[in-house]
């Protein structure tokens, strides 16, 4: 960074003293020089506070845009794995008498789509191969795009329990969030030694689900406003 610059060595020209007809070409480009030495002198605090602020208003509008875009472009497919993956993390888990799994992938479910080795060293662009067959698998891709997210996420942990609830909820997600959620506590009252600990979390996920269908509610009423 340049903190001072060594003084030019071409006379200074007092600018307030040349008028419009008399300056020359040469008379302006040196007052500028001038002025450019006299800026560049100042600290540079000084400098940087006498530059424009950003302006939100202008701002904001382009952050939207690029969001929206990225909304636009997103299948429902790539967003449904972008849930799951987010839910289950890239832990690899390994529980005393249980299969292990990584992304939420049990060893043999990943060996039943075609992965040879170790769930362990299962990557994460492994996964989301497994999980785009099991999309096309559960059904999802024929649904409206909320429903389709809810009906994939519970397929993944029970392809059984998802098909009873997509037929029974008649195509209404509220309805088929709610069947899933009686499910969940049935098998805690019903074993609660096996499945009592995982209800807070079976509960969150769910109110996650729940988050994330009411912002596509939210953003078809921004688009049927416009």
């Amino acid at each position: 960074m340049i903190d001072r610059l060594t003084p030019l060595s071409f006379p200074i020209i007092d600018a307030d003293r040349l008028s419009g007809s008399q300056t020359s070409a040469q008379g302006q480009e040196t007052s500028f020089l001038n002025i450019l030495v006299q800026s560049l002198e100042k600290p540079e605090s000084v400098r940087l506070a006498s530059l424009p602020s950003p302006n939100p208003a202008v701002m904001i509008p382009y952050a939207a845009g690029f969001q929206k875009v990225r909304e636009e472009q997103e299948s429902p497919m790539k967003e449904a794995i972008r849930f799951v993956l987010k839910q289950e993390g890239s832990a690899y888990v390994s529980r005393d008498g249980k299969e292990a799994s990584k992304y939420g992938i049990l060893q043999s479910t990943a060996r039943g789509y075609g992965f040879q080795g170790s769930i362990k060293d299962l990557t994460e662009t492994e996964a989301e191969a497994i999980y785009e067959k099991m999309w096309k698998e559960s059904g999802a891709q024929k649904l409206p795009r909320d429903l389709a997210v809810v009906h994939f996420d519970s397929y993944i942990n029970s392809p059984v329990a998802a098909r009873k609830m997509l037929k029974a909820c008649q195509g209404d997600t509220g309805a088929y969030l709610n069947l899933r959620t009686e499910r969940y506590m049935r098998l805690a009252e019903k074993r609660p030694q096996q499945y009592g600990k995982y209800v807070k979390g079976w509960m969150n996920r769910v109110g996650r689900l729940r988050t994330t269908v009411a912002q596509y509610d939210n953003s078809s009423s921004a688009k049927g406003s416009t």
